[in-house]
């Protein structure tokens, strides 16, 4: 398939990035689950990874999994597939199980235990998507969930709304993000009832709350094999501090404040960052340079947190939360849709294949130093971070992230590339970026001023 190609496939992703996360922010219905009598978790001072029962979790007797649709033959990106509606039980909390529906789509003419599984979870407010089921199911050729979280789409339960993403006190159980990363891995008990889908090959990737729940799956479920987060990162409180849009979605829509018992709850044991020590599989974190809700020093700092078997780095430039990307007016010039589908698509692409269907090794991510000499600073990135690269970009900032500059660097005899820039560098925000054929794109680890705090762009 042509990088062309390629990116047009991709272009799907980009519209589910747009339309989940302007979605997220909109006022839905309101409504709380109604509890049963349970151990008030939100209030005590337990390891994060001990609110979640894992033997629950991981029972398929209690699945009661139905197809409830097909299946029907279809196409996409030139694979045919079987897809399937299903439903399947998730959490219960006194009033019956939360009843999960979702999309499964499954390359056919593949002998059975042949195929890995993938499970996929959309934006905060958005809902199950079959085209995305079938686009991954065929880009990765495994088995393929997109499915609702509670309350959304044709899914039960409370919906995705800022009170019920704070609804923590008394019961943590209660927060939408916690029921959603619930039915996330119990979708991953799903697919291993699958007969198409080989156990011990499942991975997880989502967007903005998919991403989340893709993190914190991965610090708790020791069945996935690889995780690929999009547009999201832990490190709450620094979010928080930074101004970003979290202070006003979910904790401004309840008239809260950073410090409010609910929202130092929901830190405590949903923050990706408190999980992020306990990655089981490895890890491709893909983040936009001006994210409003996960600005970029939450990306470095989130990364460098990361322990996992394996961990890689993508900063995409000029691209937020997907809010602007379809705006007309003040910020024309972020809209690079276009570059965020091809990194986006491309890096999901090679991440699954490497660890999912035993492709190629990825490359390390770039490691780029920096010199003065004769007024001028000296931007270089190894050899070895950059062997047979098609591309290596310099991204700088001179106004805390809110804008970035691209300066291609200049490959030398020794095989490294070079980039100059005048005076003194310590006070920019700056990165490099590798593009390799596939395409795949990796970045190094971000280099932010000391006492730094992004400049992010005020709300819609």
């Amino acid at each position: 398939m042509s990088e062309n190609r390629s990116t047009e496939n991709a272009l799907w992703m980009v519209r589910w990035v747009i339309v989940c996360c302007l979605i997220a922010s909109c006022g839905l219905m309101p409504g709380k689950l109604r509890f049963a009598p349970a151990p008030v978790r939100a209030q005590e001072d337990v390891d994060p990874i001990e609110i979640w029962d894992m033997t629950e979790i991981q029972d398929p007797t209690t699945l009661d999994a139905e197809i409830v649709a097909g299946p029907v033959r279809k196409r996409s990106l030139g694979v045919a597939l079987d897809v399937s509606e299903v439903t399947f039980n998730s959490i219960d909390l006194g009033d019956g199980p939360i009843r999960i529906h979702g999309f499964v789509a499954v390359p056919i003419g593949h002998p059975a235990g042949s195929l890995p599984g993938l499970v996929y979870g959309h934006g905060a407010g958005d809902e199950a998507d079959e085209e995305i089921a079938r686009d991954l199911a065929a880009m990765i050729k495994a088995v393929t969930i997109s499915f609702s979280g509670p309350g959304q789409g044709r899914s039960t339960g409370p919906p995705s709304t800022p009170e019920n993403w704070l609804n923590t006190i008394p019961d943590i159980r209660g927060s939408w993000l916690y029921q959603y990363v619930y039915s996330a891995m119990r979708a991953v008990t799903y697919l291993m009832t699958r007969p198409e889908v080989d156990p011990r090959r499942i991975g997880m990737t989502g967007i903005s709350a998919g991403g989340l729940m893709t993190l914190i799956a991965n610090g708790v479920d020791d069945r996935l094999a690889a995780a690929y987060p999009i547009m999201a990162t832990g490190n709450f409180r620094q979010s928080l501090e930074s101004g970003s849009w979290l202070n006003a979605f979910p904790i401004g829509d309840e008239g809260l404040t950073a410090d409010s018992p609910e929202v130092l709850a929901f830190e405590r044991y949903l923050d990706p960052i408190q999980y992020a020590d306990r990655q089981h599989a490895p890890v491709l974190l893909i983040n936009g340079a001006q994210d409003e809700f996960f600005p970029i020093n939450t990306t470095r700092s989130t990364y460098l947190a990361l322990r996992a078997p394996e961990k890689r780095l993508e900063v995409i430039f000029d691209w937020d939360h997907g809010y602007y990307a379809g705006s007309s007016g003040m910020f024309d010039t972020y809209n690079n849709t276009p570059n965020a589908a091809k990194r986006i698509f491309g890096d999901a692409r090679a991440w699954f294949r490497r660890h999912l269907a035993d492709g190629p090794s990825l490359p390390p991510i770039p490691e780029v130093s920096v010199i003065e000499r004769d007024g001028e600073s000296i931007f270089t990135v190894a050899r070895a971070s950059a062997r047979g690269a098609r591309a290596v970009r310099l991204l700088y900032s001179d106004d805390e992230a809110y804008t970035f500059h691209r300066l291609r660097m200049s490959r030398q005899s020794d095989g490294s590339y070079q980039a100059r820039l005048p005076g003194d560098v310590s006070e920019l925000v700056y990165f490099v970026e590798v593009q390799w054929p596939g395409p795949l794109f990796l970045a190094s680890v971000p280099h932010l001023p000391e006492g730094f705090t992004p400049r992010i762009r005020p709300p819609l």
